[in-house]
């Protein structure tokens, strides 16, 4: 172990893009995908896992949407597939007749989340430790590398005043960290 301030600095530290950004061909391995739910960005990161690492190939970001739409996308492209979504997806609101959860499970697609999201410190920690450990990569997902090179955190958690920012990193976050 060694000490890891987590109140200033890069978030994502272990990150170095001309180590983690690299084209991987096509594997016959199922595609899973980690999902964010917000209206301004929608984000999904489409992923390979093998037996301790993962790749990620795809993102799909849908500005002023909605749960609907990003199924639609992703059944056009990815039926069926698995998704680990931010665990508050299944909590029903008051301007809803369905969860967030309810939407992707009515869609076709399995899902896998926790009951509730992890601390914010645990997530970033998994994730951390996969690319720390070299058995994380990514190609064509400028978000993603976005998050991971320019997250900072701010008081004890990831700084959110970008709402451009955090997105991409969330939503592989939740499926690293499950």
């Amino acid at each position: 172990g060694r000490f890891v301030n987590l109140t200033t600095g890069r978030v994502y530290k272990e990150f170095v893009r001309s180590e983690h950004e690299k084209e991987r061909e096509s594997l016959d391995l199922p595609i899973m995908a980690g999902m964010d739910f917000n209206v301004n960005a929608m984000t999904a990161i489409l992923f390979y896992k093998g037996a301790d690492w993962m790749h990620c190939f795809e993102e799909i970001r849908l500005k002023n949407s909605n749960t609907f739409e990003m199924c639609e996308i992703l059944r056009d492209k990815y039926p069926g597939i698995t998704i680990f979504p931010d665990a508050s997806g299944k909590a029903m609101k008051s301007s809803a007749t369905e969860s967030d959860h309810d939407i992707i499970r009515r869609a076709g697609f399995r899902i896998k989340a926790p009951r509730a999201n992890p601390p914010v410190r645990n997530r970033v920690n998994a994730v951390n430790k996969l690319i720390r450990d070299g058995n994380f990569s990514c190609y064509d997902c400028k978000h993603l590398i976005m998050d991971l090179e320019r997250n900072v955190w701010k008081s004890g958690d990831v700084d959110k005043s970008d709402p451009e920012q955090s997105h991409a990193s969330d939503a592989i976050g939740y499926a690293i960290n499950f």
